[in-house]
Formats: C-alpha cells, structure tokens, sequence
C-alpha cells in the first residue's frame, strides 16, 4: 500500500469516526426520550389508581406546577404533531405511549447495531493502517 492508499485509509476512518460520534449523540437523545416515555406510562398507571376529585400537581414544564382535580372521564390529549390535540381515553393513551417507547427502543438497537459495525470497521482500518505505515518505514 502506498503512501496515497493510506491517506485514503486514514480519511475513512476519520469519516467513521465522525459517523459514531453522530449515532453516538442520537442513541444519547433517543435514550432521554425512552426514558420520558417510561415515566409517562408510570404517571399514567399512577393515574389511574387515584380517585376521583383527588387535588394533583400537575407539570407544565420548566419547574412550574398547577394544582389540578382529576375527573371520572381520565380522558387525555394527545399531540398528534403540527400542535393539534386529539381527545384520548386511558387506554388509548396507554397504548400510544406503547408504541412510541417499542418504537424508540427498536431504533436505539438498530443505532446500537450500526455503532458496533463502525467500531469494527474503524478497528479494520486501525489494523491495516498501522501496518501499512510499520511497511513504509521498513522500506525507508
């Protein structure tokens, strides 16, 4: 391998490198949102086991909590995207949130998979160019 080969190697594996750090910090974000998820399903099994006119706090975000009564209905609104709320009922909600953590869990394992494939790659690269340069140094 010549000198021009190895530079080649070497800016791969830099683009590697840049590509792992990248699904590194989406698996980071997605990870937040699963556990989001998680605490939203805990509050909603919390939910329902309390009683009717019960005062809560409810969170609206940055610290700041309003104090609020929960009704028999246990109706839910539900952003669907573009901000519009949809009307949902326990169940309904229950299972929305489901499928967003399955959802969020599957692309974590499928980023996980990519960022093990990198990591084997890179170390290919590593192996090869090391070797390459302990050859072009034999030969000076």
């Amino acid at each position: 391998m010549n000198e021009e080969e190895v530079q080649k190697k070497y800016a791969e594996m830099q683009l590697i490198n840049q590509n792992f750090q990248q699904i590194q910090q989406q698996v980071s974000l997605l990870s937040q949102q699963l556990e989001n998820l998680v605490r939203v399903n805990e509050a909603l099994d919390s939910i329902k086991e309390v009683k009717e006119k019960t005062s809560i706090l409810a969170p609206l975000g940055g610290g700041l909590f309003m104090s609020s009564e929960i009704n028999k209905e246990n109706d839910f609104l539900v952003n669907v995207g573009g901000e519009v709320l949809v009307k949902k009922d326990f169940n309904e909600s229950k299972e929305i949130i489901m499928k967003q953590t399955e959802e969020v869990a599957r692309i974590i394992g499928q980023l996980e998979v990519n960022l093990q494939e990198l990591s084997l790659r890179s170390q290919g690269i590593q192996e090869e160019l090391n070797k390459c340069v302990s050859e072009l140094e034999n030969k000076k």
